[in-house]
């Protein structure tokens, strides 16, 4: 059961109560299966009911495995799209977004699990997409579905004991019904890490890299039409130390470069932003 309001109008809430399972099994042959259903009902929207299963098969003496996943998902308006804020108008009649997901793929295991390379092919197909009226200041729910497809790389090797080298890729067509393309889902996101660990693994230092590319947004100045952002590269260092069992240490420089960049018109990201966190469990 769940209980939310709105902080800003306590008068704006909703009521709902939901079930789900999901149930799990290994076979003899190493595959497993999963399957899980949720229903939910409340006093706003129609009842949803969304479903999950995925499968993994071990293939060639279990060092190739077939991956497969399929599942829907429901997500509801929030309280500024339907009732309003500063920045915008309300729309009583919007619908909730739903979501059906396939893909399948690969893994290669080498060596041991920590060596591998994953290569997923997926597809997406998205209705009631809710879209913003730049000129109205309000929501709305697309007419039609918005599709998305594209491959997903990823990969992890140790070459030596104390160091991990890992990446991941991934592709993306996302497209609106009318077929633009839709804003703020780049073509192109590339993620890398190199970590070495040190002091018998009480410590470790990591460098990563991403790179965005193709990516568009709405420009935020009339007619406000869809443009694409600067592609960038951008670089994080990272280190952390256990001084105890129980209390360690972490810093991090973000941005390590100091780049220039924007994932939305008119919003630049943070520069270089220093952090040097400590925690301790008991």
């Amino acid at each position: 059961h769940h209980n939310d309001k709105n902080q800003l109008n306590k008068a704006q809430k909703r009521l709902g109560n939901a079930l789900a399972f999901e149930y799990r099994q290994k076979f003899q042959n190493d595959s497993a299966l999963q399957l899980g259903s949720r229903i939910e009902n409340g006093n706003r929207f129609k009842t949803a009911l969304t479903w999950k299963v995925g499968y993994v098969l071990p293939l060639m003496t279990n060092s190739t495995s077939l991956l497969f996943d399929a599942g829907t998902a429901v997500v509801n308006p929030t309280y500024g799209e339907i009732f309003g804020s500063a920045w915008q108008n309300g729309n009583l009649n919007l619908k909730p977004e739903k979501n059906v997901s396939v893909s399948v793929g690969l893994k290669q295991n080498f060596i041991s699990q920590e060596n591998y390379i994953k290569a997923v092919v997926f597809r997406d197909r998205l209705t009631n997409e809710i879209s913003y009226d730049y000129g109205a200041s309000v929501g709305y729910n697309e007419v039609g579905s918005s599709k998305r497809k594209g491959l997903e790389l990823d990969m992890q090797f140790q070459p030596f004991p104390q160091t991990i080298i890992s990446g991941n890729y991934s592709y993306l067509i996302a497209r609106n019904p009318d077929g633009a393309v839709e804003v703020r889902r780049p073509r192109h996101s590339f993620n890398s890490q190199v970590e070495y660990q040190f002091a018998e693994s009480k410590g470790h230092i990591a460098l990563s890299a991403t790179r965005i590319a193709k990516n568009y947004d709405v420009y935020s100045a009339s007619p406000y039409d869809s443009r694409k952002l600067p592609d960038y590269t951008k670089f994080d260092l990272t280190s952390s130390f256990n001084i105890k069992s129980n209390f360690s240490i972490t810093g991090q420089i973000s941005n390590l470069f100091d780049k220039e960049y924007s994932d939305i018109w008119g919003y630049r990201s943070a520069g270089r932003s220093f952090y040097l966190t400590a925690a301790t469990k008991w």
